[in-house]
């Protein structure tokens, strides 16, 4: 076995595992395009396993595809954005656990961040599916779980950190480019305040920068503009509540930075190809079935 991580296994903390989300997203050519946004999840893991279709993650500055076989792992505090199109039906488990801790990596971290996030690994997809699903069945609202959900919880992480093992292939070369010091707490910076109405001129002003260097600066390390980026986490962000949470739709809007409710609809219509009162119907009304 090729252990490309250097990892021995397992070792979970004291608490047990939490489940934070279970969802499946069926992308059909009648639902149209699906983006969803640079966004990342600050304490958890995700563990996405694709069962049909394509879909395109960027990651660390790469673009991936991943395809029905293969295992999508996103670690925490990792930004990252998905991606679908209408030439093709995706249908993608997806799962959000806390909790997990691999030697030599942080906290609900799976894989080393020189590891290209999508794993090729058709032989347990048929394994891991069941599993989802059961997890999916006995999962419980209120966080108790059954001790057969952290068993087969346990089961399913453990054969998706084998996989990375004996399938992880690393990142090319010049292929994830890290951001300089100053670029990164820039990043930072936005990314705690994006819910704010900051912009490029706020930005430089704040690192003691002239706007055109730090325009070009963030442009060639990320790849997206200041203004991108920060338009790109608003909307990741009011689509990962859409998602998971029932708060009204004006205020998360207003909560991710948009001051006008019809802008919001407009600017999300054309980017997903859904209001976001559709989109939050065509998610929540998705569960993983046999």
């Amino acid at each position: 076995m090729s252990e490309i991580n250097g990892m021995e296994g397992l070792v979970f903390s004291e608490g047990e595992l939490k489940i934070e989300f279970l969802f499946l997203n069926d992308i059909q050519k009648s639902t149209g395009v699906y983006i969803f946004p640079l966004h990342r999840h600050d304490d958890f893991l995700e563990v996405s396993l694709i069962c049909s279709g394509t879909e395109t993650i960027e990651y660390r500055r790469g673009e991936y595809t991943a395809a029905a076989g293969d295992i999508i792992i996103k670690n925490a505090g990792r930004i990252h954005q998905e991606t679908a199109t209408d030439v093709n039906d995706l249908v993608e488990l997806s799962m959000g656990v806390s909790g997990v801790q691999v030697p030599g990596l942080p906290p609900n971290t799976m894989i080393a961040q020189d590891i290209v996030p999508v794993i090729h690994a058709p032989e347990v997809m048929g394994v891991l599916r069941e599993l989802f699903l059961f997890i999916q069945r006995q999962h419980r609202e209120d966080g108790e779980e059954e001790e057969s959900v952290q068993l087969a919880l346990r089961t399913f992480l453990s054969i998706v950190l084998t996989a990375t093992r004996e399938h992880g292939v690393r990142m090319k070369v010049g292929s994830a480019i890290v951001p300089t010091r100053q670029i990164s707490e820039v990043m930072e910076y936005i990314d705690k305040n994006f819910q704010n109405q900051i912009s490029l001129n706020d930005v430089a002003k704040t690192f003691f920068v002239s706007p055109y260097y730090l325009a070009h600066q963030f442009k060639s390390e990320i790849g997206y503009t200041v203004n991108q980026y920060i338009q790109l986490r608003r909307m990741g962000m009011a689509e990962q509540r859409l998602a998971f949470e029932d708060t009204p739709i004006k205020t998360i809007a207003t909560e991710c930075g948009y001051t006008s409710l019809k802008y919001f609809y407009s600017v999300f219509k054309s980017k997903t190809g859904h209001t976001p009162s559709e989109f939050r119907s065509l998610i929540r009304s998705k569960e993983p079935s046999e």
